[in-house]
């Protein structure tokens, strides 16, 4: 699954959750050549039974003055 935002200065940041659980990951952020969007894969997480009904959401920051942008799939 991947997570893209479009331009962002500074550079974004991007994040996984599963309810308020942040999710390590150690995939970096991609940002496409000559294009200003920026992707973070998530690979390396296991969907258990427990995470049934939960939230998984995406945000994209890129400072502590507004809001993060999100988008989020019912497990």
């Amino acid at each position: 699954m991947s997570c893209s935002c479009v331009s962002g200065k500074p550079t974004p940041h991007i994040e996984w959750r599963i309810g308020e659980e942040r999710l390590l990951s150690n995939e970096p952020i991609y940002r496409y050549e000559n294009e200003d969007v920026y992707t973070k894969q998530l690979r390396d997480v296991q969907v258990r039974r427990e995470h049934h009904g939960q939230n998984l959401t995406c945000l994209a920051y890129n400072s502590n003055l507004s809001d993060p942008l999100s988008e989020t799939l019912r497990l």
